[in-house]
This record gives C-alpha cells, structure tokens and sequence, in this order.
C-alpha cells in the first residue's frame, strides 16, 4: 500500500509532465534498486537476480530517453 501511495503522490506532483514523471520514476527506482541489493542474500536467488535485471533494465532505458530530451532540448538551442 505505501508503494501505490508513493506512486499516487509522484503523479500529482508531475502532472502528467511525461519528461517529470521519467525523472522522477528513475530517482524512485534507484533506491529501490540498492535496497533490493542490499537484502537480496536473504531471499531466493533466482526471485531477486530477476527483479534486479528488470529494475537495472528499467533504469537503463529511463536513462536513455533522458539523454534523448536533453539531446532535443541542445538541438532546439540557437546556437549562433
């Protein structure tokens, strides 16, 4: 329950901005992330490798289309 409130408080703070939500979507999963880390020797193995390969992936391609806004937003500066 407190994760969905979480999520609920992100989408209110972002207003439906999709670049804020990235941004903030990434800035939750990566304490998520460490903390899964970080108790994953108390759980099975292959259960907690598979939610880090998806929270790493997660993170790579939220990443990645940060680099593509920020890319947009230097290729509309005018530069002369």
């Amino acid at each position: 329950m407190k994760m969905l409130n979480y999520v609920k408080n992100i989408l209110t703070r972002v207003s439906f901005d999709a670049r804020l939500f990235e941004k903030e979507l990434r800035k939750a999963i990566k304490p998520l992330r460490y903390g899964v880390e970080f108790f994953a020797p108390l759980y099975p193995r292959a259960r907690t490798r598979r939610l880090l390969a998806c929270l790493a992936e997660l993170q790579t391609r939220l990443g990645y289309l940060n680099d593509v806004a920020l890319a947009e937003q230097l290729l509309a500066l005018d530069w002369n």
